[in-house]
């Protein structure tokens, strides 16, 4: 067990040298207050398959109906549930064996953490669901090694009118922008220019746009339909 974790520690270093990867005790030890009361109770349970059971009830109870198939593939494949820590941040690290063999790593983060002082103001424009996620499950939840394929963290979400971003093919499109790059805020990045966007002027009844820095943006899509099939591309690749 302790190579185990030697081994798994080493992989989550490569990415942040500054990680801890907390062992039991450890994480019994962290004040109850930093961490849901979900969280307290995983933490507690000794037998794997209870604590699988506990964390992803916390995702059935709140966002069972949109990320079905995402919560079927962890009940199938989540295979180890771990806290790691950076920052005096804690996050659940998920360790997901793939349908190929393939260990994979998520970081779902603290929902008690930070929120962006950026959005503050807008924070009640966006779907009731998608601050659910946020507010219950997990302020942000990506493959840990690209920070990528999955939902962005609260601060790191960025309107696409953000200086950070390229859109030079804006100037190639077909037709003219549907939405207004001031009021459309990224959700979920794939991690190779595309990403899961919604537009705060319009984003009632699950409505999406799938934008990206390569291909023709598409608007009115099922913003929880994509979000559950790029997870479980996530998953397989």
């Amino acid at each position: 067990m302790i190579n185990l974790m030697n081994e798994k520690l080493r992989y989550l270093k490569k990415y942040n040298k500054k990680i801890n990867l907390l062992s039991i005790e450890d994480a019994r030890k962290i004040d109850e207050n930093l961490i849901p009361i979900e969280w307290r109770l995983i933490i507690e349970e000794d037998n794997f398959e209870n604590q699988k059971k506990i964390l992803l009830l916390i995702w059935a109870k709140y966002i069972r109906e949109n990320l079905i198939n995402t919560i079927e593939y962890l009940y199938h494949n989540l295979i180890d549930i771990d806290i790691i820590e950076f920052n005096n941040k804690y996050s659940i690290l998920y360790t997901i064996k793939n349908t190929k063999g393939s260990i994979l790593y998520y970081e779902g983060k603290n929902p008690l953490d930070e929120n962006n002082t950026n959005l503050n103001l807008e924070w009640t424009k966006i779907p009731i669901e998608i601050r659910t996620f946020y507010n219950k499950i997990h302020n942000g939840f990506y493959y840990y090694a690209s920070e990528s394929m999955g939902f962005i963290p609260i601060n790191q979400i960025k309107k696409l009118s953000d200086d950070e971003f390229d859109w030079s093919i804006i100037h190639s499109l077909k037709r003219p922008l549907d939405i207004s790059l001031d009021s459309s805020i990224t959700i979920f990045t794939n991690g190779m220019g595309s990403y899961l966007v919604i537009d705060l002027n319009n984003c009632e009844n699950k409505n999406g746009v799938f934008w990206s820095s390569k291909m023709e943006p598409v608007y009115n899509i099922d913003f929880w339909k994509y979000a559950d099939e790029w997870f479980i591309l996530g998953f397989e690749s």
